[in-house]
């Protein structure tokens, strides 16, 4: 197990194929096994690095408080650590506040980002579900339960109508190996709460490729189209009646969009 001794962490991460290199950034309380079904497509073109962000996954969860800045700090210190000068970076939901955080202020670092889920700053409604799960757990609800209160938050409602789609994905998030810890939990939220890139998203000179859930409930619609409306230089992909968790609902369409636009800029 490959670990980076990283700003006073143990940072857990892999790589996989060679090439270009592609930065895959996870969201809140996610680690690097969110990406592991994109592997078998993109290894073969393309340099993957996966990791997981501080306080999750293997990687060692330090006390709060964390920024979002500190894991765009993390990311680059990891890419130094691999001896990658540049690359392309894909981060959903959290892990897109960390990409447009590095084109800000590492600009030289990204090629292309692609954004899933995105947004500028999370809204209100969002973080106080984060903030009333932190509760449910403190208080002791069943990992269970817990679980089955966000799936509306990460799924559409076409995918969670299936009973068996719901029971799959309890069972998955419950089976999770790297359960986050609290002081993990915290951080991140905190993280998410401080983000806002309303300040500096017109200076973000990296072309972007977003793509956006229609039922997104965790980040609607209208916060790809506020970044979308304000980025120099992007695409926006929406996709009908699919939720937060676009790269599970639509696995094949988003790896073919990612090699098409990063294909694209390559001049492949």
């Amino acid at each position: 197990m490959p670990f980076a001794k990283i700003n006073a962490l143990d940072l857990y991460y892999e790589t996989h194929g060679s090439g270009e290199p592609i930065v895959f950034i996870s969201g809140f309380s996610t680690h690097h096994m969110t990406w592991l079904s994109c592997v078998e497509r993109l290894k073969n073109h393309y340099q993957l690095i996966l990791f997981d962000n501080r306080g999750a996954g293997q990687t060692t969860a330090p006390p709060p408080p964390y920024t979002i800045e500190t894991m765009a700090e993390d990311t680059v210190a990891l890419m130094d650590h691999l001896g990658v000068k540049t690359a392309h970076m894909v981060g959903s939901s959290m892990g897109t506040a960390i990409v447009q955080t590095i084109a800000h202020r590492y600009p030289e670092r990204i090629d292309k980002g692609v954004l899933i889920a995105p947004f500028p700053k999370l809204p209100e409604a969002a973080l106080l579900k984060t903030k009333t799960t932190g509760k449910l757990l403190e208080k002791g609800v069943p990992l269970e339960l817990v679980i089955e209160t966000v799936i509306p938050w990460l799924f559409s409602s076409d995918f969670v109508k299936n009973p068996e789609n719901v029971a799959a994905k309890i069972e998955e998030m419950t089976n999770n190996p790297y359960l986050q810890g609290p002081e993990g939990f915290l951080g991140q939220m905190e993280a998410l709460g401080s983000f806002d890139s309303r300040s500096f998203v017109k200076e973000l000179k990296s072309p972007f490729l977003l793509m956006a859930g229609e039922d997104d409930l965790s980040t609607p619609l209208y916060c790809a189209e506020y970044l979308h409306s304000h980025l120099p230089n992007s695409t926006l992909h929406v996709f009908p009646r699919v939720g937060h968790m676009i790269h599970a609902e639509k696995k094949d369409e988003v790896i073919d969009l990612i090699l098409q636009f990063v294909r694209n800029s390559s001049g492949d």
